[in-house]
């Protein structure tokens, strides 16, 4: 499972002149209990807080909503299956328009081989995890390692809409992250691998 770190905007709940117009019931308590004793009482409860977030982040994990569950494991599962070589389920978690660039590359580069085949033939082969789809994802793999995103990435959501959504996946050796673009189609959240690395080969940090 990789670390999932989640964008959290909470300056508000420092502001003891409640400086928001409308603040939250929780923002009111903090407030009221941060008013109630005295200043360096309140810098010591501050400082313990921090302590906390710092050297103990697990006692201040926030549940995920469902659908940001969902986004996180279908790219979870994508890289899962990559790194199990289970040809079958990566294609199924792939977008549309990915799966035909995959279908189209195959058949440019087979045609210009001079081998004989028609594009349904591909993607059959691909859906059924056939010899085709195995040495399309041998070869893919030989140059992406999933467990790069797997264990040694920090993932963060960036956006999250009704059907489009975006993980930041950052590797641990790299100042910038891959930007994963997911969409939305038939009800279930499918990774667009060329969507987000079309013009890089459909290979992720490289």
């Amino acid at each position: 499972m990789p670390f999932i770190c989640m964008k959290i905007n909470i300056p508000e709940i420092f502001e003891s002149d409640c400086t928001a117009e409308n603040p939250s019931s929780e923002v009111k308590i903090f407030i009221a209990i941060m008013n109630s004793i005295s200043s360096w009482r309140r810098y010591g409860l501050v400082m313990m807080l921090l302590f906390f977030l710092l050297f103990c982040p697990s006692a201040f994990t926030i549940p995920l909503d469902e659908e940001t569950s969902r986004v996180l494991k279908s790219a979870e599962t994508l890289f899962q299956a990559m790194q199990d070589k289970n040809y079958c389920l990566i294609w199924q978690t792939l977008t549309h328009k990915t799966r035909q660039k995959i279908v189209d590359s195959v058949y440019k580069a087979s045609t210009k081989k001079g081998l004989e085949t028609v594009k349904d033939k591909i993607l059959a082969d691909f859906i059924e995890g056939g010899e085709i789809a195995k040495a399309y994802w041998n070869s893919y793999l030989h140059e992406f390692d999933p467990e790069i995103a797997l264990r040694e990435s920090k993932w963060t959501i960036n956006k999250l809409e009704k059907d489009t959504a975006e993980i930041n996946i950052l590797y641990k050796k790299s100042p910038n992250p891959a930007v994963l673009q997911l969409y939305r189609e038939n009800k279930a959240w499918k990774v667009g691998l060329e969507e987000t690395f079309g013009a890089r080969s459909l290979i992720p940090f490289k």
